[in-house]
């Protein structure tokens, strides 16, 4: 089963680093507003850290999925990006959390590689993390 790591932001925030040792995938919660700078600079973050699946839910997910579709690019100069490093990016704007971690858990699949680690990136002001521990469990034990 997938390793499961939350991580709470507040926007605006510094960047910590990410030492996955691997690919994977992140869920992009948003809740606060963030300038286009600063999702950017979290975009290329991600990105350059190994990620290689990103779903993206909350207040302009679309936005962030075209910010990390192009830090994809630009991490290869806007040349065709080598199947082994595309970034799948998918955005949920009108569907409950928690079907957003089902479809993390269960079809959230790269075409190249295996990802056994999923980051929830929470950019918001106040941690959730025993929420969204739940939501993760209780997807997890309703598919077993």
């Amino acid at each position: 089963m997938d390793k499961f790591i939350y991580l709470q932001l507040p926007a605006g925030a510094q960047l910590p680093s990410l030492n996955f040792n691997g690919p994977f995938k992140a869920i992009i919660c948003i809740e606060d507003d963030v300038t286009p700078d600063w999702r950017a600079k979290v975009s290329d973050w991600i990105v350059k850290a190994g990620c290689l699946y990103a779903m993206s839910w909350g207040r302009s997910c679309s936005a962030w999925d075209d910010s990390i579709d192009t830090a994809n690019l630009e991490a290869f100069n806007w040349h065709k990006t080598p199947d082994h490093a595309h970034v799948v990016t998918t955005w949920h704007d009108d569907e409950p959390l928690s079907e957003v971690i089902w479809f993390s858990i269960h079809a959230a699949r790269h075409a190249t590689a295996e990802i056994s680690k999923t980051l929830f990136l929470h950019i918001g002001q106040k941690t959730s993390k025993a929420e969204i521990d739940n939501m993760w469990n209780e997807v997890i034990n309703d598919s077993s």
